[in-house]
């Protein structure tokens, strides 16, 4: 989508974008033992972190096959075999929509989505106390993600007159007319 989508679905920005504006902004939970990192990373993006070694994950998988924790529960990061250096410009991306909108832009991460980024909720009987920071016992795959901002998600840079923004806009928080994306 973000190859051919005309501006939908760059799901990179919402991985880079503010750690504890990422609930209110698009209605996504962080992923629990990570922060936003002291610094970007090489290519100008800040990927959230572990907080301490026990809270690294991806020790523990093959991250050729599974990738990275993004930060974002439910969104993985692979590196982007077509990616090259020397055509990335962070700053144009973030503000550019010509930069930002053009078909042939590789980004640096491929970013993978598992189940859980529209099927994982808070735990009505224990919700965080931040939803921006949310423990895993906070958490809950049983009743769903219906905080989920699908318009903010997928058409986030779009203008307010686009027709495609307007449409996913119309879906309250954690609905989503999954035809449509087909």
């Amino acid at each position: 989508l973000v190859q051919h989508g005309f501006g939908t679905a760059d799901l990179l920005k919402l991985v880079a974008s503010p750690r504890n504006q990422r609930f209110q902004t698009y209605g996504v939970f962080n992923q629990p033992g990570y922060v936003r990192p002291a610094a970007p990373d090489r290519y100008g993006l800040s990927i959230d972190v572990p907080r301490e070694p026990k809270d690294d994950v991806d020790a523990r998988i093959d991250q050729a096959t599974y990738g990275r924790s993004s930060g974002v529960l439910g969104l993985r990061l692979f590196p982007n075999p077509k990616f090259d250096p020397s055509k990335w410009n962070a700053q144009a991306w973030w503000n550019d929509p010509n930069y930002f909108n053009d078909p042939k832009l590789e980004r640096p991460y491929l970013v993978g989505m598992a189940c859980s980024f529209c099927h994982l909720g808070p735990d009505p009987v224990h919700p965080p106390a931040d939803p921006n920071e949310p423990e895993y016992a906070n958490l809950s795959d049983y009743v769903g993600q219906h905080y989920l901002k699908v318009g903010e998600v997928f058409a986030h840079d779009l203008p307010a007159h686009n027709f495609v923004k307007q449409l996913l806009m119309s879906n309250r928080p954690g609905t989503l007319d999954t035809s449509f994306i087909a």
